[in-house]
């Protein structure tokens, strides 16, 4: 189980990339930032909001969070929703 004095949090305000950020000390420094993705476009990046975090009951570590790829043309489908699994060694593997 996570440490709940060790929070996680993911970390605005970039809407253009969807990152977690690892604290040991309740939370008064982030040690480590793990990006779940990122969009590089710099014309029409894509956008990821309103994440979801909690933790299963064999420990890992599941976030769902809406997407929209705006390089993508009107017409196409261009919002959904993407769901992530990992657990808290992943985030320790920080890619700052």
């Amino acid at each position: 189980m996570v440490d709940p004095s060790a929070p996680i949090r993911r970390r605005p305000p970039a809407p253009t990339s969807s990152r977690l950020c690892r604290a040991d000390d309740e939370g008064k420094t982030w040690k480590w930032t793990r990006h779940v993705e990122r969009d590089a476009a710099e014309a029409q990046p894509s956008t990821f909001r309103y994440p979801s975090l909690w933790e299963a009951k064999d420990g890992t570590l599941h976030l769902s969070y809406s997407y929209s790829i705006n390089s993508l043309p009107p017409d196409a489908a261009r919002n959904s929703i993407k769901h992530a699994r990992f657990n808290l060694e992943w985030i320790k593997q920080a890619d700052r």
